[in-house]
């Protein structure tokens, strides 16, 4: 028998293939996005339904794990400060155009601890929307509530309903996208 022995045990070549593979892993698992917990301290203060629908929310999660780590608690509160306050909107339109008289606003939805960057952002979006209503030009409110880059673009009108009509398709007259 002749020919050569295999040494027993892991060669440099398998235990480097391993190590890679755990490598890899790692990486793949931190970049799959981070599991939020509705009951995180960015939520506090917040309905905890729509901090629900908001972590069910596939175009919400999205944005999330688009975020970089560091930020995506403040953009998870800063989606749920967006989507009460794109609702309060299109009630105040809805409101309006039924009645004939400008509505207010509801009240911001102020989080126990808030973080940075969202916070003042979606502070400046409620004033937006707050100057749109003191105007007395429902068309600045529709402008606000269906521009580019507007939430009434992907927040859905209705709770609960990621597929159905977004605010925008309801301040445009339409059922849905």
């Amino acid at each position: 028998m002749g020919g050569t022995t295999r040494p027993r045990g892991p060669t440099w070549k398998g235990v480097r293939a391993r190590l890679i593979l755990v490598v890899f892993g790692s990486v793949v698992a931190s970049c799959s996005g981070a599991t939020m917990s509705p009951t995180a301290s960015y939520f506090k203060g917040f309905d905890g339904a729509v901090v629900d629908e908001v972590l069910a929310n596939p175009v919400a999660i999205q944005k999330i794990e688009e975020t970089p780590s560091a930020e995506q608690a403040s953009m998870a509160q800063g989606i749920v400060m967006n989507f009460i306050t794109c609702r309060q909107g299109l009630r105040a339109f809805e409101e309006w155009r039924l009645t004939g008289r400008v509505p207010t606003l509801g009240p911001f939805p102020q989080p126990e601890s808030p973080t940075e960057p969202s916070y003042t952002s979606n502070r400046t979006q409620y004033d937006v929307m707050s100057d749109a209503l003191d105007s007395g030009e429902i068309d600045r409110l529709v402008f606000v509530l269906t521009a580019n880059g507007s939430c009434g673009q992907w927040i859905p009108a209705n709770p609960g309903e990621p597929g159905g009509p977004t605010v925008q398709d309801l301040v445009e007259g339409r059922s849905g996208p």
